[in-house]
């Protein structure tokens, strides 16, 4: 949607912000790579959806959109779940790491708010609570055959 469209931008300029705040002190720790990482990701992310909003003038340009938005269309649909099976788990834990540590950890809360909001915004965080869901009812029904069997 529109609105999150708007989040994400507004994330990845945060991002932005915080890299060039950040990068001479940090850049040599070893959550760095993963958080320019995320935020190359993001700033990706950004520019695919921003391709996909934009409205062209001329016929020439409408048929070159279409074939470009196939094209973003597919990259999207292989960036979230290489994210949700890959990176947000990495990028997690990273952030976690900075947040555990007493001297930085206002940058690691920020990293891990900003990591689940775009996680949210992309869809991973209701996959992620279904596949916890799906577990759950799966523990309860092999608990509810072991009820039976014991009685």
């Amino acid at each position: 949607s529109e609105e999150d469209w708007q989040t994400l931008q507004h994330l990845s300029d945060l991002l932005h912000i915080f890299h060039h705040r950040n990068k001479n002190q940090h850049r040599r720790s070893t959550w760095w790579r993963h958080f320019s990482i995320f935020r190359r990701q993001l700033t990706c992310l950004g520019n695919e959806m921003t391709s996909l909003h934009e409205v062209p003038t001329t016929h020439l340009e409408k048929t070159k959109k279409k074939f470009r938005d196939q094209q973003i269309r597919k990259q999207l649909d292989q960036r979230i779940p290489f994210w949700q099976d890959v990176m947000v788990a990495r990028w997690q834990h990273a952030f976690s790491q900075i947040a555990a540590d007493g001297r930085f950890s206002v940058l690691g809360l920020v990293l891990l708010a900003t990591l689940a909001e775009a996680c949210r915004i992309t869809g991973i965080t209701a996959a992620i609570e279904d596949l916890g869901q799906a577990e759950v009812e799966k523990v309860l029904a092999k608990f509810a055959e072991e009820s039976r069997e014991d009685d």
